[in-house]
């Protein structure tokens, strides 16, 4: 049986995918599939209209149409943290994403159940401790959101790259905007 060390840092690595927000937002086109809109409606007992308001059909597939934040329909933001309102039924690619963030601190927790050392690979390789992994994923993550909301800005000021939907609220919900999301939708 596991101790209470390894169930503690488990759960905590498992939410740095939920915390961070960026690939949940216009940043990321995300694509999903028939199977992903059926564990949707089926989970949260929504009918084909309601679907159908959080996905746009392009060609063969369908992808998920950003609300009014410039972010999927199922993120929340509160108090500088993002939740997946529909993670136990999140479509299979967002299961299967894996940011270099999240993989580094797994990477990282399973030399040291190992007692390897990491890689010099690993953007998480001096940490010492999970204190240390803690705060240096914590750095990581506020890195990425203010060199995105950096990029953002740029880009709403003229600069040339690619334009993406929605550039005025992408830029409120990376610098922080606090929202909830009416999900699952009405």
């Amino acid at each position: 049986m596991a101790d209470f060390d390894t169930i503690s840092i488990v759960n905590w690595v498992d939410e740095i995918c939920v915390s961070c927000g960026v690939c949940c937002t216009t940043l990321s086109i995300v694509r999903i599939n028939q199977a992903d809109i059926d564990r949707l409606m089926e989970g949260y007992s929504l009918t084909a209209d309601q679907v159908h308001a959080m996905v746009q059909r392009d060609d063969s597939q369908f992808r998920i149409v950003m609300d009014n934040h410039a972010s999927c329909r199922a993120l929340s933001a509160r108090e500088g943290r993002y939740e997946c309102q529909a993670y136990t039924h999140r479509p299979g690619i967002c299961r299967q994403y894996e940011c270099s963030i999240l993989a580094g601190a797994k990477a990282w927790i399973a030399k040291r159940d190992s007692a390897e050392q990491t890689g010099a690979g690993n953007p998480f390789e001096t940490a010492a401790d999970e204190t240390e992994l803690r705060r240096q994923v914590a750095d990581a993550i506020r890195q990425l959101k203010a060199g995105n909301l950096a990029d953002c800005r740029l880009l709403y000021n003229g600069a040339k790259g690619r334009a993406y939907e929605r550039l005025p609220e992408l830029l409120e919900t990376l610098a922080g905007a606090e929202f909830d999301p009416q999900f699952p939708p009405r």
